[in-house]
C-alpha cells in the first residue's frame, strides 16, 4: 500500500462539528447528552452530561483524523506533497506562531480547526519555514539537531497564479493570449491503458464459469450482480430442500465426514448422524443426503484412489495466487497481475502428479453431462494453474464427479 509519490489535498477543510449543534447527543458508551430546557424563560443550555458526551465525541473525532493523516503520510516512498489552502494565511500564521512547537502538544491540536493547521504548526518549527516566521525568534524552535528525516520544501503559492494555464515557451504572444482566454482541452487524448482501469483486484475461480462468488474467498472482490432472492416461507420447509440446497448438503458432508468411515452404508449413516449432532449440518440437510450416492463415489476406482492417498489428500483447499491478468483478460497488455482466489473441493497426490477433484450436484443426464462438464473447464484449469504453482507439482488429472450420475468426467 505504498506509492512513489503521494499528494494529500484538502488539509484546509474544517472539521465537521455539525453534530455538536444537535439538541440531543448520543454516544454508544456514555449514553445521552441532552440540552437543558427552562420553559419559563424559554431558553436552552448545555448540561453536564452534554459537555461530557461532546468532549468524548471530539476526542474520538480528533483520534480518527490523526489516524487518517498518519495513513496518508506513511503511503509515500519517495515524495510526499501536502496541500493546505487558506483564505488569510497571514492571519493564521499570527495565531500559530506564538504556540508552534515540536512535537505539537495535544492541547494545541484540540484547539486548531483543520488538519492543515496541525501540519503547519509542525512545519513552522523547521528551518525550511524560516521565511514564514517573519522575525519570530529562532530560540522558540528546537535546535537544528532535533530535526530528523529528509529535508522539507515549504512554499506558498497564490491562488491567482493558477487562474490561467501556464504559457508554453516560444509560443506566439497573440495566440498565447487567445489560448489563455479560451483554453481548449484536447478531447482526442485517450488513456493508453484504459482496459486496465476496469480490471478487478481479485478474481475467484468460480467467476470463470459465471457463477456467484465463493463466500469464503470473495473478501473485498467486487460482487457480481445477483437477482433479489427472498427467504423460503416456513411452510415450504416441510416440503424438503430444493435441488440446490440438497447439493449444498452433499458438499458439506463430503467436506466434514471421516473418509475412514466411508466403506459401508451403515458407517456413512453413522457419519451423517454425527455431523448433525455436532452441528456441521442441520437435521433437514442430514435427511436429504443419500448415503448410497456417497458410497458410489468411495467404492469407485477414483474414490479408492483418493482414499489410498492418505496424508496426501486435502479437502476444501483455499488458495490465493498472483496470476498474469492477460490469461483471463486477453485485451490487457502483458505486465498486469490479478489475485486469483478459490477453494478446491479435493485434491490428492499421486506418483504421476496431482489429481484435482471437484464434486458437482448439477442435475444432468448421460446426454448433457459432457456439455455441462465443459462449462466447468475454465474453473478447473484455474485450480490446476494455482496448485501447480503453489505446490510445485504437475497436475496429472482434472476430474469432475457428478452425484446425479455417480460417475466421473475427466477434463
Amino acid at each position: 500500500l505504498e506509492f512513489p509519490v503521494v499528494a494529500v489535498g484538502g488539509l484546509g477543510k474544517r472539521f465537521n462539528r455539525s453534530d455538536d449543534r444537535e439538541p440531543m447527543l448520543f454516544h454508544r458508551e456514555m449514553g445521552l447528552g441532552p440540552q437543558g430546557i427552562d420553559p419559563e424563560r424559554s431558553i436552552r443550555y448545555p448540561t453536564l452530561a452534554r459537555y461530557a458526551v461532546q468532549s468524548r465525541q471530539e476526542r474520538e473525532m480528533y483520534s480518527e483524523e490523526l489516524r487518517l493523516l498518519y495513513v496518508a503520510l506513511t503511503r509515500a516512498r519517495e515524495k510526499l506533497i501536502l496541500v493546505c489552502a487558506a483564505r488569510d494565511l497571514e492571519g493564521e500564521l499570527d495565531k500559530l506562531l506564538p504556540v508552534a512547537q515540536l512535537p505539537v502538544p495535544a492541547e494545541l491540536l484540540a484547539q486548531l480547526p483543520t488538519v492543515g493547521h496541525w501540519v503547519l504548526a509542525a512545519a513552522l518549527c523547521r528551518p525550511e519555514a524560516e521565511f514564514l516566521r517573519r522575525g519570530w525568534p529562532l530560540a522558540q524552535v528546537p535546535a537544528a539537531d532535533a530535526f530528523y528525516g529528509a529535508a522539507w520544501e515549504v512554499a506558498v503559492h497564490q491562488g491567482e497564479d493558477y487562474l490561467r494555464p501556464p504559457a508554453r515557451p516560444g509560443a506566439d504572444p497573440v495566440r498565447r493570449e487567445r489560448e489563455e482566454e479560451v483554453p481548449l482541452p484536447d478531447y482526442r487524448w485517450r488513456y493508453p491503458w484504459q482496459a486496465a482501469t476496469a480490471l478487478p483486484s481479485k478474481l475467484t475461480a468460480t467467476q470463470l464459469k459465471g457463477r456467484a462468488l465463493d463466500q469464503e474467498t470473495a473478501q473485498d472482490a467486487p460482487p457480481a450482480a445477483r437477482p433479489i432472492l427472498f427467504d423460503r416461507p416456513d411452510f415450504a420447509e416441510e416440503r424438503g430442500l430444493t435441488a440446490g440446497e440438497r447439493g449444498t448438503a452433499h458438499h458439506l458432508v463430503m467436506q466434514y465426514l471421516d473418509y475412514a468411515q466411508a466403506d459401508s452404508l451403515d458407517h456413512l449413516r453413522g457419519e451423517i448422524a454425527r455431523l448433525v449432532e455436532r452441528g456441521f449440518i442441520t437435521p433437514q440437510q442430514g435427511r436429504a443426503v443419500e448415503p448410497g450416492v456417497l458410497l458410489d463415489f468411495f467404492t469407485s476406482p477414483l474414490g479408492r484412489q483418493a482414499l489410498a492417498a492418505g496424508e496426501g489428500l486435502r479437502r476444501e483447499f483455499k488458495f490465493s495466487v498472483l496470476e498474469p491478468a492477460e490469461r483471463y483478460f486477453p485485451e490487457l497488455e502483458p505486465g498486469e497481475e490479478i489475485l486469483m482466489q478459490g477453494v478446491v473441493d479435493c485434491w490428492f497426490d499421486t506418483p504421476e502428479g496431482l489429481v484435482i477433484l471437484d464434486f458437482k450436484s448439477d442435475r444432468v443426464t448421460d446426454g448433457t453431462v459432457a456439455q455441462r462438464a465443459e462449462e466447468y473447464r475454465p474453473q478447473l484449469e484455474a485450480y490446476a494453474a494455482a496448485l501447480s504453482k503453489l505446490l510445485v507439482r504437475p497436475v496429472a488429472r482434472k476430474v469432475l464427479w457428478f452425484f446425479a450420475l455417480s460417475r466421473p468426467v475427466e477434463l
